[in-house]
């Protein structure tokens, strides 16, 4: 895998991934949000992939900022592939691992760090304000401009080395603090209710502009515990690079913009409106705030970003990617899974489709089922539904859309979720028409319609 953003643009670059660059001066206020919609609409009109898009110069910042890094499957594909040429669904089938059992030992597995690497940020500027970075505000009703794609660390308690990290919602508010957008549960969330506890502010570091295994390991949703950096750490098969800031915290080193700062749990403030996934505005509601101590860039740093909203998006793409990828560890832990889909639209929302291996008889898939239903990676589904292996999974849209044919006696409320249990259907005599059964039967198209 590549070891910083700027040798992973190279070789994408190398390898004929398109880019289009921005050479123009833009504003970081709508205009950037508006060129990065226009070409995913057009590349989704023209049946094309979306490709990278480079803005060299925003406003008067010295940053470049990088979108669509994580825009389709075949190039989070490249990003996770080892030096090797091993997959990365490969190397978590060979795990032979459940999800659990993975995110366990991560947590334990020790952290080496690669030799030479330095405690100092030498070829680093520092600055005491975010005024440095560039100001992206995405929608007109946003309530400011977000950091997207950042990574934030964070101890997982007091007098613990060992440190969770993820992706969430940073509102810049002013120079000097962000509001942190925590879902109910979330790791951080629990870190941070661990400071709280011991009436403590909790120390963070926001690190923008990391190698890609950083930032996927920080969005790959692990179980209670699990080790982001050693995450990262297996996604490439070699030691990380971590520099040692000031006050002790080891973070990835490469990265192109490191903020280092305090969240007192004590203080909150309300986020304001926010253009979701869901493709509304939804209003963020009370959120730690975070207190800026320290910001160290690159002389010209190169910063990925990613426009959130309604389809098509970069997000879908990596929300279907890590939903599939999730589905390998649940298929070493329960046999009978096939895969797990998802249509990327709903990625986000997660409507999961499960294809199975379904047995003989009834009682035996009540019970196949209850272990599913009942499964933690799976209470995350909002939607759930369940195929044979005579359904085409990698085609998730034509799951939903036999799904609608058969509302609503087919779907039921489960748990706060919608489940549809087509397995069960040919316990009742009912068959899906599948083009497996017809096209098996094509001997070529000579003389078609004589």
């Amino acid at each position: 895998m590549f070891s910083d953003l700027r040798q992973t643009l190279q070789t994408l670059c190398a390898v004929d991934e398109p880019l289009v660059r921005q050479t123009r001066p833009v504003s970081g206020y709508l205009q950037v949000a508006a060129q990065v919609r226009q070409l995913h609409l057009q590349a989704r009109a023209a049946g094309r992939r979306v490709p990278l898009l480079l803005f060299e110069q925003v406003d008067d910042s010295p940053a470049e900022i990088l979108f669509n890094l994580l825009a389709d499957e075949e190039r989070l594909m490249r990003l996770c592939r080892r030096p090797s040429g091993q997959l990365l669904a490969d190397n978590l089938r060979a795990s032979g691992q459940s999800w659990q059992a993975f995110s366990r030992d991560l947590a334990t597995r020790p952290l080496e760090t690669a030799s030479g690497c330095s405690a100092a940020l030498a070829g680093y500027s520092s600055a005491t304000s975010l005024a440095v970075l560039p100001q992206l505000h995405y929608w007109p009703q946003d309530s400011g401009p977000y950091l997207s794609l950042a990574c934030l660390y964070c101890p997982l308690a007091p007098h613990d080395d060992q440190l969770n990290g993820g992706v969430y919602r940073l509102r810049q508010l002013d120079d000097q603090h962000l509001s942190l957008h925590l879902n109910p549960g979330s790791q951080t969330a629990r870190c941070l209710e661990r400071y709280n506890r011991a009436g403590q502010p909790m120390p963070v570091t926001i690190c923008w502009g990391t190698a890609p295994a950083q930032l996927l390991a920080a969005v790959f949703p692990l179980a209670e515990g699990g080790g982001t950096l050693a995450l990262a750490q297996w996604l490439t098969g070699a030691a990380p690079r971590l520099l040692k800031l000031p006050g002790g915290m080891r973070v990835p080193a490469d990265s192109e913009v490191i903020i280092s700062g305090w969240v007192d749990g004590r203080r909150h403030i309300d986020e304001g409106r926010f253009a979701n996934h869901s493709g509304f505005y939804v209003a963020g509601g009370s959120c730690p705030l975070i207190t800026i101590d320290q910001v160290w860039l690159r002389p010209r740093p190169l910063l990925p970003a990613t426009l959130v909203g309604p389809p098509p998006t970069e997000n879908q793409h990596l929300g279907r990617f890590l939903w599939r990828h999730l589905g390998v560890l649940l298929a070493n832990e329960l046999p009978f899974v096939c895969q797990l889909d998802c249509p990327a639209e709903l990625a986000f929302h997660a409507a999961v489709v499960v294809q199975v291996r379904a047995p003989g008889k009834p009682r035996q898939w009540h019970e196949m089922k209850q272990q599913l239903l009942q499964h933690p990676l799976l209470q995350r589904a909002r939607i759930l539904v369940l195929v044979g292996e005579e359904t085409a999974c990698e085609r998730p849209t034509e799951v939903l859309w036999r799904l609608a044919q058969q509302l609503p006696t087919a779907v039921q409320s489960q748990a706060g979720r919608l489940l549809c249990d087509a397995v069960a259907w040919r316990y009742q005599g009912r068959c899906l028409v599948c083009d497996s059964e017809l096209l098996c039967h094509e001997t070529g198209m000579a003389g078609a319609g004589r």
